[in-house]
């Protein structure tokens, strides 16, 4: 009897190792997307910095577009609720992106400076957190 729960107890470690082992490797993001992201952030920060409003757009797509290479299914809003567990700052993300949505989609709306200057910050730890910069 106890064999047997030795054995049982050892095929569970096993699967658990991996289960733990996929997991890991699906929710990286592959090297060669990071460095386009990285690139990429890199040059909106350079050639846009007097333009926070498509720095905030383009960061709020390569946070979909990470999140994607890493497997993640949905929109953008569909996966910050799915899997905001990868985020320190989560709410801080969330404003970010409502702030995206809010220039997208109300007409003349221009964010305050520090509005715009948090927005991209919180973009860039989200990009950091998901080891992309």
């Amino acid at each position: 009897m106890n064999l047997v729960i030795i054995i049982i107890v050892l095929i569970i470690l096993v699967g658990l190792t991996i289960l733990t082992f996929i997991a890991k490797t699906r929710s990286k993001v592959p090297l060669h997307d990071k460095q386009y992201i990285r690139h990429k952030w890199q040059d909106l920060n350079r050639d846009h910095k007097d333009e926070p409003e498509k720095i905030i757009f383009e960061a709020d797509k390569l946070i979909d577009y990470a999140l994607t290479k890493m497997g993640k299914k949905g929109t953008l809003g569909e996966k910050l609720k799915a899997h905001g567990a990868l985020f320190t700052n989560l709410n801080g993300l969330w404003a970010a992106h409502k702030l995206r949505n809010k220039i997208a989609h109300e007409l003349d709306y221009k964010p305050h400076t520090r509005e715009a200057n948090e927005a991209i910050k919180q973009f860039e730890v989200a990009l950091k957190d998901l080891k992309c910069l």
